[in-house]
């Protein structure tokens, strides 16, 4: 079940974020590795009603943050372009505690979902060169990779590959 994030999940949220951590730095990843995302960052997610989790059983096995105002971080795109200017929800924080379940993939089916509810009809993300396994889950979900952005967080590391998605119209 995929639902919104509570403050009582905080400890699960951080278990997930710390096993991401470990996976991406075995894969060779730079991302997370300073210890984002923080404890304040899902926190804050929360206060605004815009982190989710999957839960199975009692336990959360992932969650993604889903925000709906402008990324600073998505205003200048290099090498490239975004697929239109129009609004989006930008998915951030998406982190699963075991490789291989599909969780992934259902939390971004329904960011997908939630988008379309919200209004919008596209979604934009990162990730490093390096994370292979989120470029092919992107890839795989239909996203288009449309150039490079630099994250205003941090001096070092910040070069992400931006990603779009434009969401066909629900058919009755």
């Amino acid at each position: 079940m995929i639902r919104r994030a509570l403050p009582k999940d905080i400890e699960g949220i951080e278990k997930v974020a710390e096993a991401a951590r470990a996976f991406l730095k075995a894969n060779g990843s730079r991302q997370w590795q300073d210890g984002y995302p923080f404890r304040e960052n899902f926190l804050r997610d929360i206060e605004k009603e815009a982190l989710f989790v999957f839960e199975e059983d009692g336990e959360i096995l992932g969650t993604v943050s889903l925000q709906k105002e402008e990324d600073e971080n998505y205003a200048e795109i290099f090498e490239g372009k975004w697929l239109n200017e129009e609004p989006y929800v930008a998915v951030h924080r998406l982190a699963v505690l075991k490789q291989g379940g599909g969780v992934g993939r259902k939390l971004l089916g329904f960011a997908e979902e939630y988008a379309r509810k919200e209004g919008f009809r596209n979604l934009r993300c990162d990730t490093t060169e390096e994370n292979q396994v989120m470029h092919h889950l992107l890839n795989g979900l239909g996203y288009q990779r449309c150039g490079i952005i630099y994250l205003k967080r941090t001096p070092v590391h910040n070069k992400r590959v931006a990603y779009q998605k434009v969401l066909q119209k629900a058919t009755n």
